[in-house]
Formats: C-alpha cells, sequence, structure tokens
C-alpha cells in the first residue's frame, strides 16, 4: 500500500527556497534533479516531498551544497 505523500507544496514555493542561495536558472536545475531522485514528487497539481527521512536528506543535501558553495567562494576570494 502506498501512502499519500506529506508535505504538499506548489512548484513555485519550493524553487522560491532554492533561490534564496542560487539564480532562477539553477534554482530550477536543483528542483530538477530533486525530482529525478524522486526526492520530491508530483501528486496531481501539488509537490511533495513524500517520506520524512527525504525530507531530512534534502536539508542535509542542501546545508552540504551550502557548505561547498562557501568554501569555493572563499577559495576565490
Amino acid at each position: 500500500m502506498v501512502s499519500k505523500p506529506e508535505h504538499p507544496s506548489l512548484k513555485k514555493m519550493i524553487i522560491s527556497e532554492f533561490k534564496k542561495e542560487h539564480d532562477a536558472e539553477k534554482a530550477e536545475d536543483i528542483f530538477n534533479k530533486f525530482m529525478e531522485k524522486g526526492v520530491i514528487v508530483k501528486d496531481d497539481q501539488a509537490y511533495s516531498i513524500p517520506i520524512p527521512s527525504m525530507h531530512d536528506w534534502l536539508k542535509s543535501e542542501l546545508k552540504r551544497h551550502k557548505e561547498r558553495l562557501r568554501l569555493a567562494k572563499e577559495d576565490v576570494g
């Protein structure tokens, strides 16, 4: 039996969170990569993170990504 996804949200709401750290094109790219990996799923008109562990994984993945960006900026500057 498949349970209904949790944390429903509209695509633009999810992407707006990515836009806080990235430009619009990169935010869309991140969203699409998470869709491909199954971290974000579409249920009718809503997008969601299907299980809490994926939600936690997404948050930790974003944290790691932010840290890599910070380190890259330090290396350049």
